[in-house]
């Protein structure tokens, strides 16, 4: 499944797993990416967006809560649960998109908790 919007423009960007800045190791890893467009490039990187050990498309509640946003409701919600174009070779690391998710998860849960205050 390719929910990659300007598809045929050929926009596509790498959205790293591990920062650079953490594991500088990791920069010519080849597993250490996947290919996005620009708009879920940019998402991914703010954690807005992520990915399960399946490779399926997983929300932020921040963004799951913009149900009302058509641009939302066309670019991201109709694509959960849909399943990442894998390459052929240099799978992601799964375990990079596990700590990729967690960290989503929990700055929703602090951002909740600073919010309460």
């Amino acid at each position: 499944m390719r929910f990659l919007v300007w598809q045929s423009l050929n926009c596509w960007w790498r959205a790293i797993l591990f920062p650079w800045a953490e594991n500088e190791s990791r920069r010519a890893d080849p597993t250490n990416g996947i290919a996005l467009n620009a708009l879920y490039d940019k998402a991914f990187d703010r954690h807005l967006i992520s990915f399960d050990g399946d490779f399926r498309l997983v929300l932020s509640p921040k963004v799951k809560a913009k149900t009302e946003d058509a641009m939302v409701q066309e670019y991201f919600l109709r694509y959960e649960g849909e399943t990442l174009d894998m390459p052929d070779r240099f799978f992601p690391d799964v375990q990079a998109l596990k700590k990729h998710r967690e960290i989503m998860l929990h700055n929703y849960t602090s951002s909740i908790w600073s919010d309460s205050k």
